[in-house]
């Protein structure tokens, strides 16, 4: 019995540790796409042209959310 319960405290810690990192990934996330928006939209209001990588950067955030 103690390995059953063993191995049931191992998952659970699994979990937790996989929910969390998850988390940390979709922040971190949310944490790039914003600096990427505030850089594009700085370029947008002096009139500069919006850099290819950097809209590039910001589509793929987008989408990987």
């Amino acid at each position: 019995m103690g390995f059953v319960n063993r191995h049931f405290d191992l998952q659970f810690v699994a979990f937790i540790l996989r929910v969390f990192v998850r988390t940390a990934q979709f922040l971190l996330g949310l944490a790039v796409a914003g600096l990427y928006g505030i850089h594009l939209d700085t370029n947008r209001q002096a009139h500069l042209p919006i850099p290819p990588q950097w809209l590039y950067a910001e589509v793929v955030a987008g989408l990987s959310r």
